[in-house]
């Protein structure tokens, strides 16, 4: 497939690139797409999704502080250095599924049940979720593959937090799981959203503030019906 106007430098490196190539000869990057489009992002979304590569070690070493400047440096065109936020997402819940399902043996509960459901509904919630977020802080510069983009990144960063917290729970903070957990839902989550507004849609601080708060009744009344919908077909 020829590259979609190949850039005369590539978007990664800045290293000039012949018009008619598809990979930077200096750092790899593939310049099919230009501009993030939904093919871009689904493309290798299933192949080797369980290599620890150095894109992948980059990734989560950047998913915490920097999810947004994460997410806009992969719709802006570098994205060699990187997981794809649809394939990160995917890996990111596959483990939840088996953190939970370990971690639900051994402690004897019923969580682990119930993560592949979790995991459906995080999966569906991500459309609905980026066109809220893109309602709140629209901005001409991103369209809607692009703010799924960042979402996918940011959910991911919110499921591996989870994931850190329940492990902790569960083995250091046993008597305190109630106040890590509120800790979780009240602290950790409304920060790292609102670090990650602000750097991926370049808003002011208030901004980001507000769309968090108003994605966050919307979206939580959302993605608890798409919760309740899939558990139920499962159950079915």
């Amino acid at each position: 497939m020829e590259p979609e106007g190949s850039p005369a430098t590539c978007m990664n490196c800045g290293e000039p690139m012949p018009p008619s190539t598809r990979y930077c000869g200096h750092c790899g990057q593939d310049h099919r797409y230009r501009r993030l489009q939904l093919r871009a992002l689904v493309d290798g979304a299933l192949s080797d999704i369980t290599s620890l590569d150095r894109p992948s070690l980059r990734t989560l070493r950047a998913i915490f502080p920097e999810c947004g400047t994460l997410a806009r440096d992969y719709v802006e065109g570098r994205r060699v250095d990187h997981v794809g936020p649809l394939r990160f997402m995917l890996v990111m819940l596959g483990l939840l599924v088996l953190v939970n399902s370990a971690l639900s043996t051994y402690s004897g509960s019923q969580d682990g049940a119930h993560s592949q459901w979790l995991s459906v509904a995080l999966i569906a919630y991500t459309l609905p979720m980026a066109y809220l977020l893109r309602f709140f802080c629209v901005t001409r510069q991103q369209d809607i593959v692009e703010v799924v983009a960042f979402v996918c990144y940011a959910l991911s960063g919110a499921v591996l937090g989870w994931m850190v917290v329940f492990s902790l729970m569960a083995s250091v903070f046993l008597n305190l799981a109630v106040w890590v957990g509120v800790f979780y839902a009240l602290v950790f989550v409304p920060v790292y959203w609102t670090i990650s507004l602000k750097r991926f849609f370049r808003c002011a601080w208030w901004r980001a503030l507000i769309a968090l708060c108003m994605v966050g009744f919307l979206g939580m009344f959302v993605f608890s019906r798409l919760m309740q919908a899939i558990t139920e077909l499962g159950n079915h």
